[in-house]
């Protein structure tokens, strides 16, 4: 169940033409010794918060976090990342099998920051969006 949430929210950044290939699971790779591109997102996803939706029931809903770092070479180019990254997840509602989804939610977002742990220094972004689900 968690690969499936994890994949429609890959799958729905990816369709954004600016996202396509600059959206990283979990771990920035280049891609047949490509460079790594100057501006992209790296989701990590939890194993998601199960909730008993009734009194003396089992655990049924499932709340996802996708943490989500939006990287650039300059702070726009994070911001503008993290805009994109925005547009195609707030209020998206992705179809799994088996699963009613919920529109995906923001929950947090912290400013812009400069690592300078890399050479070159790049700049970041960090938002988070919950997705949750119900068996169908």
């Amino acid at each position: 169940m968690i690969l499936e949430h994890k994949q429609a929210v890959l799958a729905r950044l990816r369709e954004d033409s600016a996202l396509v290939n600059k959206t990283f699971d979990s771990e920035v790779k280049s891609t047949n010794g490509a460079a790594v591109p100057p501006a992209y997102c790296v989701v990590y996803t939890d194993q998601g918060q199960r909730q008993v939706e009734r009194l003396n029931a089992s655990q049924t809903r499932a709340n996802f976090t996708f943490t989500i770092h939006s990287v650039g070479t300059s702070a726009e180019q994070a911001q503008a990342v993290a805009e994109k990254v925005y547009t195609q997840l707030l209020g998206f509602k992705p179809t799994i099998a088996g699963r009613n989804c919920w529109p995906v939610r923001a929950e947090m977002s912290q400013s812009v920051r400069m690592d300078k742990d890399v050479l070159p220094p790049v700049f970041y972004a960090v938002d988070e969006f919950t997705l949750s689900s119900t068996p169908a």
